[in-house]
């Protein structure tokens, strides 16, 4: 029944967020914090419903504050977009501030590189096995 109805609205088909299997199965998407998964989620459902990230690329994201519907507090989804630059999946295009103009941000492929790094106790604990 909701099939047709979003048939019958001009939509195409059930509204979901897509994924691709490389990005979700990678080591930086898996230690994303759950915050950092809920925005970048909402940035992919923002920047196209229907298609994920595909065909969206080159706009501009903004920074998903309204988007969140009061879900997270600003200090939460800052971090969170911090952490999603840090591990390469959006970068800054435009720095905001000055004149009042928002943080604009693209999405990144640099997610692909990204290692997690060893601390200095994982370090001594493998010097101490061998």
């Amino acid at each position: 029944m909701t099939n047709q109805r979003n048939m019958k609205r001009g939509r195409k088909g059930p509204l979901f967020i897509m994924v691709e299997n490389p990005l979700f199965d990678s080591e930086a998407f898996n230690s994303l914090s759950h915050s950092a998964v809920r925005v970048f989620l909402s940035i992919i459902r923002h920047k196209n419903p229907t298609k994920g990230m595909a065909g969206s690329l080159s706009e501009p994201i903004f920074c998903p504050y309204t988007d969140m519907n009061g879900g997270m507090a600003r200090a939460t989804i800052a971090k969170a977009i911090r952490e999603l630059e840090e591990k390469g999946f959006i970068e800054r295009t435009q720095r905001g501030g000055l004149y009042k103009r928002p943080n604009l941000y693209a999405f990144s492929g640099e997610w692909i590189n990204w290692k997690k790094q060893n601390t200095s106790s994982e370090t001594e604990h493998h010097r101490c096995r061998n």
